[in-house]
């Protein structure tokens, strides 16, 4: 979407995750990094149960695109 939009990862300034178990903590923030490198937009992770469709992990973003 963000592409469609114009738009990159570095456009994004609020992120937040909803994370089936802590136990994926480490292996979400290593690829969280490699995808966001050094942009590091505000974030909120949040531990849940379980999401829909037997998914881990669940992500909402917001991007700021100028236009001219």
């Amino acid at each position: 979407m963000l592409e469609a939009a114009g738009a990159s990862l570095s456009n994004c300034i609020e992120v937040t995750v909803y994370l089936v178990g802590v136990e994926h903590w480490k292996a979400f923030n290593e690829i969280y990094a490699r995808h966001f490198g050094a942009w590091k937009p505000a974030r909120a992770v949040v531990p849940v149960g379980a999401l829909h469709y037997g998914y881990l992990v669940e992500i909402s973003a917001r991007a700021w695109l100028e236009r001219g």
